[in-house]
């Protein structure tokens, strides 16, 4: 039985384009100051000249990888807060540089959602890896004693009984116990009886 994703589901020459543009991207070198600004934005550049030249969308994890990041690093550097990498201080200048090439990556990625263009779960996904997006879940959580306010035992089988028309609780009779020897009545189905 065949892997649902073995290669006989992907589509040749979107797997083509997808692997050129991979290794394009791949074979560049790496950065070597993350405070050049020139060299980033050539990269930034080359990236966006790979991804048209071989029809595949942009995304965050190729340019972080083409910038010599992850894509969870650029996201840190952009929008964490995070102000060196790999042992750099990074300038005012190199993190605005981060930050406004991760917010035109997530605009590519917001206009890929709107357009429909691709797999839109799999967008959603990378939003939610690379974005921070997050599925909006309300939870109210409030603490209640479960005994406060309900009827006791007693309770509630004395309302079964009124319902069932059963006396709840047994009727105390009071009764004096007499030694009557011999002269005891007899009873039989006719009722009680003189002893003879």
């Amino acid at each position: 039985m065949a892997a649902a994703n073995d290669c006989q589901n992907v589509e040749p020459r979107n797997n083509a384009r997808s692997l050129r543009a991979a290794k394009e991207v791949f074979e560049l070198p790496d950065p070597s100051d993350y405070n050049d600004l020139d060299f980033m934005a050539d990269r930034l550049d080359d990236v966006i000249d790979i991804c048209e030249r071989n029809a595949v969308r942009p995304m965050l994890a190729t340019i972080s990888s083409a910038m010599g990041m992850t894509p969870n690093a650029l996201r840190s550097i952009a929008v964490g807060g995070q102000r060196t990498y790999k042992g750099q201080r990074l300038t005012d200048s190199a993190l605005g540089f981060y930050k406004k090439t991760y917010d035109f990556f997530y605009n590519v990625w917001e206009m890929n959602l709107i357009e429909g263009g691709a797999a839109t779960a799999g967008l959603i996904f990378l939003g939610k890896n690379y974005y921070g997006m997050r599925d909006q879940v309300e939870q109210i959580r409030v603490n209640v004693d479960a005994a406060a306010g309900l009827p006791s035992a007693e309770d509630v089988a004395e309302r079964y009984a009124k319902r069932l028309g059963v006396a709840q609780k047994p009727v105390e009779l009071e009764a004096t116990v007499e030694d009557v020897g011999d002269n005891a009545p007899v009873c039989d189905s006719d009722g009680p009886k003189k002893a003879d």
